[in-house]
């Protein structure tokens, strides 16, 4: 899937087929950004964050998006990949029960079904259930969907599954689980002792390779993404409907097209709310500080995410933060409120 633009090529790779979850860095080209930085993106679909995250590491891809757990767990695999810029802060992976559930903690999930999208994420969800005492490889069972579907859109089989008991919990995106609540389903957040105060959640990825020859080009990207990120959190309705149109692969079946728009906006302002500045312990776009990195390895160690420790500069590259700011805020705003009125979101 490729985009148009001309000067510096990158290869970004998406865990998830295009869909407008990832506006923020989908809209990068149409939105004009990616040209403005002299930039021509391509975007890569693979199965799921591990493949993303690694890939990046070994060169196939000049950057990747994952959770913030696969900049440990690639580490310890010896895998020369770093965190450069963070899109989401606040936690962006939940267990979730339904409302009228007599399970009140992660602690009562014991001896429960928890239904589960990538088992790549099972690398911070056995962490999280250790952290509340339990030994996930032996209380819980965990099942797939028993029908894959493309991306995270909540499928008529799988709320059948909640609503049905066949599974007890899940453990969700943020973004689907707002999606979820939309289509009907009548879920509630279980809380966590330690995972609910980690920040960032979900990051942007590049090789080592990638960070020393060419870190320009990422600061460059970085930006376009902040652009978009607030492009997106000023009108997420009008970021959906510009991922429709540019990437068809995204758009809804004829006829479900209001109902769509209702769960993509419910999806995408699940994941924009998370990556505003202010959420940061660095009010910045972007931002990662060596405090949240330290937080999570300790929480990985503690619980058997990770075994042992490397030096935080390992994990994360923290010198393109302002480069990713660098940009007019007020005419992106401007840029997005105009959109909203039907003009042409091109910069003129």
């Amino acid at each position: 899937m490729s985009t148009s633009g001309q000067g510096t090529d990158l290869r970004v790779c998406l865990p998830v087929p295009a869909h407008a979850i990832m506006a923020h860095l989908l809209l990068t080209d149409p939105l004009g950004y990616a040209e403005e930085e002299g930039l021509r993106l391509s975007f890569d679909i693979v199965d799921g964050p591990d493949i993303a995250v690694a890939g990046a590491g070994e060169g196939r891809y000049d950057v990747a998006v994952a959770n913030a757990v696969f900049a440990f767990r690639m580490r310890e695999r010896g895998a020369a990949v770093r965190a450069f810029y963070s899109t989401c802060r606040g936690v962006y992976r939940s267990f979730a029960v339904p409302v009228d559930s007599p399970i009140s903690s992660l602690a009562d999930l014991r001896g429960r079904r928890i239904g589960t999208d990538f088992p790549d994420l099972l690398d911070l969800a056995f962490p999280t259930l250790r952290d509340e005492g339990l030994r996930p490889e032996e209380d819980v069972t965990f099942l797939p969907r028993s029908i894959p579907i493309p991306g995270v859109a909540p499928s008529p089989e799988e709320l059948e599954r909640i609503a049905s008991g066949k599974l007890d919990a899940i453990w969700v995106l943020a973004c689907a689980y707002e999606m979820l609540l939309v289509e009907g389903a009548q879920l509630r957040r279980l809380p966590t002792r330690t995972l609910d105060r980690l920040t960032p959640s979900e990051l942007l990825y590049a090789g080592e390779h990638m960070l020393a020859g060419n870190s320009e080009a990422l600061a460059r990207f970085g930006r376009a993404v902040a652009k978009a990120s607030l492009f997106c959190d000023t009108d997420p309705e009008a970021a959906v409907r510009l991922v429709w149109e540019h990437f068809p692969e995204a758009r809804p079946a004829a006829g479900d097209e209001a109902q769509a728009l209702k769960r993509d906006v419910a999806g995408l302002r699940g994941r924009t709310e998370r990556g505003l500045p202010q959420h940061g312990r660095v009010p910045a776009w972007g931002s990662i500080t060596a405090e949240e990195i330290q937080q999570w390895e300790d929480f990985l160690l503690r619980n058997g995410g990770i075994g042992e420790r490397h030096p935080l500069e390992e994990y994360f590259e923290p010198g393109l933060v302002d480069a990713f700011n660098d940009f007019d805020a007020d005419a992106v705003r401007a840029q997005a409120r105009a959109a909203g009125q039907g003009m042409s979101p091109r910069p003129r």
